[in-house]
C-alpha cells in the first residue's frame, strides 16, 4: 500500500508539472481555508488579513484588507464568511488593454478610466466538513459561493458574477519525509455582468491541486504547497505557496503567506502575493487546556 501511494504521488507530480499555462481566463479566487479544521479552537473565531499582489510586466498592484468569520458546524465542520476591501492600481492601464479578448464588443469604450480603484470585494460564504470515503480514506469536502455583488472595475478581484466551487482533499498521505495533500474539485462562474465581459472571462471546469510539505517543517510552523488548476479548453494555472506561523497569547496565531505564480504571465493579475493574517481563535475547551485531545480528535496542522 505504501509503495502504491509513492508511485501515485510521483505520477501526480509529473502530470501537474506538464500542465501548459493558457492565456485566457484570469483567475483570482482565494484558496479554501482548510486550516480552519485544524482543531476545535480554529473552527470558531475570526481572521483579519492583509495581502499585497505585485510584480509582472504590467506593473499592476493590488492590496486587500480582509475579514473572515468562522463558526463550528457539527462535530468537526466549519462555516466561513469572507469579505475584502480592495485597492487596485492599474498604472494607467485597464482591463481592455491588458486582456482584450475578455471584453464584450458592446462594452463601454472608455471602461474603465481610472488608474486607482477602491471598493468592496465579493462576499464569499462556504463550509468545510470532514468526510471519509471507502478505499480513499479520510479527507475534507469544501463548498463555497462568491456572491454577485462586486464591481466590474476591479476585475479580476471583483466582478458581478456568481462563482461556485466544490473541492475535496485527501489528508495525511506519507511519501518518505513528505506529506502529500492531493485535491480535486470543480468550479463554475455564472456571468452576471451584462454586456461587459465575454463568458471566457470567468473560470469554469476541473480543479486539480497537490500540496507538498515536509513533516518536520510543519511541526516547526511552516509549510510549502504547490497548486495546479486545470480548466476547460486546456487552460491551466500553477502556484507555489509557502506559509509560516507562530503562536501568540492563548490559542491565537500570526501567519505569513507567500505565493508565486508560475508559467506564462498574460492571464494573471500579478506574479507575487505576500500576506499577513491574524487568527483570533476560540479558547480551548477545559479538557484541551489540561493537555488532552480536543473533542474532534485533531491537532493543529
Amino acid at each position: 500500500m505504501r509503495a502504491a501511494l509513492r508511485v501515485g504521488g510521483l505520477v501526480a507530480v509529473v502530470l501537474l508539472s506538464r500542465a501548459a499555462p493558457g492565456a485566457a481566463q484570469v483567475h483570482h479566487l482565494d484558496p479554501m481555508p482548510w486550516s480552519a479544521l485544524a482543531d476545535s479552537t480554529s473552527r470558531s473565531g475570526l481572521v483579519v488579513s492583509w495581502d499585497l499582489a505585485f510584480g509582472g510586466d504590467s506593473g499592476w498592484r493590488a492590496q486587500r484588507l480582509g475579514l473572515e468569520l468562522r463558526f463550528p458546524l457539527g462535530a468537526g465542520g466549519v462555516v466561513f464568511l469572507r469579505e475584502h476591501v480592495v485597492r487596485l492600481e492599474t498604472v494607467g492601464g485597464d482591463a481592455r488593454t491588458r486582456w482584450p479578448g475578455l471584453l464584450a464588443p458592446d462594452a463601454a469604450p472608455d471602461w474603465p478610466d481610472e488608474a486607482l480603484k477602491e471598493d468592496l470585494g465579493q462576499p464569499e460564504v462556504g463550509l468545510i466538513v470532514p468526510v471519509a470515503l471507502p478505499l480513499v480514506g479520510r479527507g475534507d469536502v469544501a463548498f463555497a459561493v462568491l456572491l454577485p455583488f462586486g464591481k466590474e472595475e476591479l476585475y479580476p478581484l471583483d466582478t458581478r458574477a456568481l462563482a461556485v466551487r466544490l473541492d475535496w482533499r485527501r489528508r495525511g498521505l506519507a511519501l518518505g519525509s513528505l506529506e502529500l495533500c492531493p485535491r480535486i474539485g470543480w468550479e463554475s462562474s455564472l456571468d452576471a455582468s451584462g454586456e461587459t465581459f465575454v463568458p471566457e472571462a470567468y473560470p469554469d471546469g476541473l480543479r486539480l491541486g497537490l500540496g507538498l510539505q515536509v513533516a518536520a517543517a510543519r511541526r516547526l510552523g511552516a509549510s510549502v504547497g504547490w497548486d495546479a488548476r486545470e480548466l476547460s479548453d486546456h487552460r491551466h494555472l500553477r502556484r507555489l505557496v509557502a506559509s509560516a506561523w507562530c503562536g501568540l497569547a492563548g490559542p491565537h496565531r500570526l501567519r505569513l503567506d507567500v505565493l508565486r505564480e508560475l508559467g506564462a504571465r498574460t492571464h494573471r493579475l500579478t506574479d507575487w502575493q505576500v500576506g499577513l493574517a491574524l487568527e483570533l481563535r476560540r479558547p480551548p475547551e477545559p479538557d484541551a487546556a489540561e493537555g488532552k485531545m480536543p473533542a474532534d480528535g485533531r491537532r493543529d496542522r
